[in-house]
């Protein structure tokens, strides 16, 4: 059996979860999942996705991490005693990301019986996010009226602020001005729609470009349950466009590249070539490390 915690914000999560239901089905070990309610992410996995008969998850309210940006001690000390003594073999984030940088195989993880896993990144390949995680019909009703105005060339931006420092440091909201400038330049028909967790940063866009920038303006806070649920809409919206430019070390950019299975661009003021690959499709993703 597979005990599996994934940590961290919602797509942090969605991309560990679908890594092991990937490593579960190959390796053919059960999988059950904790998922915890917790300050950053304060929605169950019920309030966002419809049940699969694929693995077992368990909501807890409670978390028994201690620290989920810890880098040496996930668990709470007292866990580590009490299931080594039980022969567990416990991983936890320190130790997936470790074992990832050692380009381990993970499918040899079959050979213990009983595995306790808590982590926020990818560590298994997979295809399959798309059908792994199947919002709530009524979430899906929201997604679908939030692209109702998409057309064939509507490209997705998508630009994270609030706490996330290296997004704003390195992927300004004037770089995406001149991505945006760039699209139209040479497609003047196209639109976009703009996924953004800064209400401020959608009124300035929209009020520069008018309808040509497709958006909401409903909150996307992580503290409350329909704050989760607006940001899951966005999520799916934005896998639906042609393509993303993307906020540096943004998880929700990879993530909605990677449900759609399209490009994700991302926008940064650091100069160096790179490829980013969207595991969805295993199509290679151009990352243009600005300025455009």
């Amino acid at each position: 059996m597979i005990y599996f915690i994934p940590i961290g914000g919602l797509c942090n999560r969605m991309r560990a979860l679908d890594s092991a239901v990937s490593l579960s089905r190959e390796i053919d070990v059960p999988l059950r999942v904790y998922w915890m309610k917790v300050h950053n992410l304060n929605c169950s996995f019920s309030d966002l996705f419809d049940p699969t008969p694929e693995y077992e998850v368990v909501e807890k309210t409670a978390p028994f991490v201690c620290d989920a940006a810890s880098k040496e001690y996930l668990f709470d000390p007292r866990t580590y005693r009490i299931l080594s003594k039980r022969e567990w073999h416990i991983l936890n984030n320190f130790n997936v990301k470790e074992l990832i940088g050692q380009q381990f195989d993970f499918r040899l993880l079959k050979h213990h019986r009983q595995i306790l896993m808590a982590t926020n990144t990818r560590f298994y390949p997979s295809n399959r996010m798309n059908s792994i995680f199947v919002p709530l019909a009524f979430l899906r009703q929201r997604i679908d009226r939030e692209c109702e105005r998409f057309q064939p060339n509507t490209t997705g931006i998508h630009i994270r602020r609030t706490d996330h420092r290296w997004a704003i440091n390195n992927s300004p909201t004037e770089l995406f001005i001149r991505a945006i400038e760039n699209e139209i330049k040479w497609r003047p028909d196209v639109s976009f729609y703009l996924a953004s967790d800064c209400i401020e940063t959608k009124r300035l866009l929209h009020g520069r470009y008018g309808d040509r920038i497709i958006t909401s303006f409903h909150a996307s806070d992580r503290t409350t349950k329909e704050g989760i649920r607006q940001a899951l809409v966005e999520l799916y919206a934005l896998s639906r466009t042609q393509k993303i430019y993307g906020s540096y070390c943004s998880t929700f950019s990879e993530t909605a590249a990677n449900i759609g299975g399209i490009h994700e661009i991302t926008v940064s003021n650091i100069i160096h070539s790179a490829v980013h690959i969207s595991i969805a499709e295993n199509l290679p993703t151009k990352a243009l490390q600005m300025p455009l």
